[in-house]
């Protein structure tokens, strides 16, 4: 009697058939993951952008409400030496910030957003705690003055050392002029501090009833802040109010964030505010470079150099 033979394995068939299914549940799974991942990135960097909020109500409570103002804090002069009229020249972003990662507040790690798309961004590993040696006075230096913001920061610094890396990834609103005032603890829920750095937009149409447009060139359509939670043609990001809660928007002009436009028709007064565009308080277009500093609507950038001659303070701001 003859036993036939028993088939141990499987044909091609059924293995082209198994690899096929396999294909099909990765290609179902890899976008959800990526997805989750997106997802956990963000929620990583609202974090991150809420504790420093926070930190800065911490230092505003025991500062008279104020946020971090190098000009105020370093009134020796033992961080910066500057002359008599020239304080407010200390009122840059890496100097307002590096307050809050001296006194302990914030880590430097913490100050690199979470998908930073810079390579010229990096997390500070020199920072010096105690006795920094770029101050003008180290044993009496309120913040490490080689502390960068962005990348420009090296050749708009008098510091000697000043590290040329930029080491911090976010925007705020600007203490100058009209809005120097903004800069304190009053816990407003509609009133933007601090969020993921922006690209430049151009108003097409006008003030009355125009829209916010990416402009061409680096500093918009080929922004690299785009890349950081948005996509290659439009951003998206989070951004921090006053009472430290933070938004995921899809738009620089949020809904929630409403300004009014005083020399606009009833109709079009009231309005979103672009939190990357300087406009006009009354007519909602870009305000002309010598106006800036006397708009109050938000305004969200970072600050490389600020310099002073008589009573016109002209700041520099850091865009990529």
């Amino acid at each position: 009697m003859t036993q036939k033979n028993r088939r141990t394995g499987f044909t091609l068939i059924e293995l082209l058939v198994v690899i096929a299914i396999i294909a099909l549940l990765i290609g179902i799974l890899l976008p959800a993951l990526s997805k989750a991942r997106k997802t956990a990135q963000q929620l990583k960097d609202s974090t991150q952008i809420r504790n420093i909020l926070q930190a800065m109500a911490v230092f505003a409570n025991q500062n008279r409400d104020t946020y971090p103002l190098p000009s105020r804090v370093d009134k020796g002069n033992a961080t910066i030496n500057v002359a008599a009229g020239q304080e407010t020249t200390k009122d840059t972003t890496r100097n307002m910030f590096s307050i809050l990662v001296f006194d302990g507040s914030i880590p430097t790690e913490m100050c690199i957003g979470t998908t930073e798309p810079n390579g010229q961004f990096e997390v500070y590993k020199d920072y010096q705690l105690s006795r920094p040696t770029g101050a003008y006075q180290p044993e009496f230096a309120l913040w490490d003055p080689k502390f960068s913001a962005n990348p420009s920061d090296a050749s708009n610094s008098t510091v000697a050392g000043q590290n040329a890396q930029g080491n911090f990834s976010y925007a705020h609103t600007l203490p100058f002029g009209k809005r120097k005032s903004l800069w304190s603890n009053d816990f407003s829920a509609t009133q933007a501090m601090l969020s993921n750095r922006g690209p430049e937009y151009d108003l097409n149409g006008g003030g009355q009833s125009g829209t916010w447009e990416l402009i061409d060139g680096v500093l918009g359509k080929q922004s690299n802040t785009l890349l950081i939670h948005g996509s290659r043609s439009k951003w998206e990001g989070l951004i921090g109010y006053n009472d430290a809660h933070v938004d995921f928007s899809p738009e620089p002009n949020p809904e929630k964030l409403i300004f009014t436009f005083t020399g606009l028709t009833n109709q079009y007064r009231t309005q979103p505010d672009n939190v990357f565009a300087c406009e006009d308080d009354a007519l909602r277009t870009e305000a002309p470079d010598n106006m800036r500093l006397n708009q109050r609507n938000a305004w969200l950038r970072q600050v490389s150099r600020v310099t002073v001659s008589g009573t016109t303070t002209t700041v520099t701001i850091f865009q990529d």
